[in-house]
Parts: C-alpha cells; structure tokens; sequence
C-alpha cells in the first residue's frame, strides 16, 4: 500500500536521495513500486528499467505551456503594460505638482525613448498632453478632491475672494471657518 507521499510504507528506511524517491514516477496514481523483496536492490533495478527511464525521458522532453499564456495582472493589463501606465500617472502627478505645463507632456514619450533604449517601459510611454490631462482629471483629480474634502472638513481653512473692480484695484476679503 502507498504512503500519502507515494513512497512504499516498507521502504522508509531508504535514503530519500535516490533519483526513484525525488522523482515523479512512484508518485503516479494506482502506481506502487515494491521494495518488500529486496529493499534498496528493488529500488536500483527500477531506476534501471526500460520503464522507468521512459518516464524520466518523457518529463524532461515536456514543455511548460506558460509561454502561450502572457503574465496578466490587474484589469487584463500585462505586468508590462502595468508597469507602463504606473510611470504615466508618476509623470503626469509630477508635472501637476511642480506645475509644469501640460505642453512639455509632447515631448516626454520621445526623449524617454531615446534616452533608456534598453528598457521596456520607456519604450511603451505613450503619454501627451491628452492623456495626461485625462489622467489628472479623470484617475488622480477625484482621488485627491475627497483627500481635500475630508482635509476641510477637520481642519480650520482661509478663503480668499477676488473682490476686484473695473478700476483695477484689487481688494481681497479673507474668510475663515
């Protein structure tokens, strides 16, 4: 009778680094090779057989399918694809906080490109002016309202109107809550 490791319950007295017990072949199911006769001579002479040899060819000439299968992570997206869009947003959040303006936006994808050559991010950057607006209005703008929001509503705030004429003098009122 196997053992739940599929090693016989007889052989536990072999040394485990022989190739029989590391392999898969005495781990196939309905599968048990003895070792009540002889022991350890069992174990060699199965090592040895046409059979056993077969099995190893066989594993060793299969080939994983992973490769027809592309790494996915969030969204359907690639990890590549993932990684790509994570340095659009960096870019996109860098320039709203150093207030760059979004024009400079037309020549990141071309000077990263030509700058890291080597690295598949830079190669798949694909953000203009377009995208990076719609990514600070649309992704990263609702984000950071509902953080001011909350902000506002804890904590004691200015504000300041414009309170000009069409004399161009300027007066500001300043409220606070």
């Amino acid at each position: 009778m196997a053992s739940t490791s599929g090693i016989c319950h007889r052989c536990h007295y072999l040394p485990r680094h022989l190739p029989l017990l590391s392999g898969s072949c005495h781990k196939m199911p309905g599968h048990e090779n003895s070792c009540a006769h002889q022991g350890k001579a069992d174990v060699i002479r199965h090592i040895k057989s046409k059979g056993h040899r077969a099995k190893e060819q066989a594993i060793q000439s299969t080939t994983t399918i992973a490769p027809y299968y592309a790494p996915v992570s969030v969204g359907g997206m690639t990890a590549q694809d993932a990684k790509t869009r994570r340095a659009e947003v960096k870019v996109a959040v860098s320039m709203v906080e150093h207030n760059v303006p979004f024009a400079v936006a037309d020549h990141f994808s071309p000077l990263l490109k030509e700058c890291f050559k080597d690295s598949p991010t830079a190669q798949n950057y694909k953000c203009a002016r377009t995208k990076t607006l719609c990514i600070i209005n649309e992704a990263v703008a609702p984000h950071f309202r509902k953080e001011l929001v909350m902000k506002m509503r804890t904590n004691p705030f200015t504000l300041i109107t414009d309170g000009s004429n069409d004399t161009g003098h300027y007066t500001f009122h300043t409220f606070q809550f």
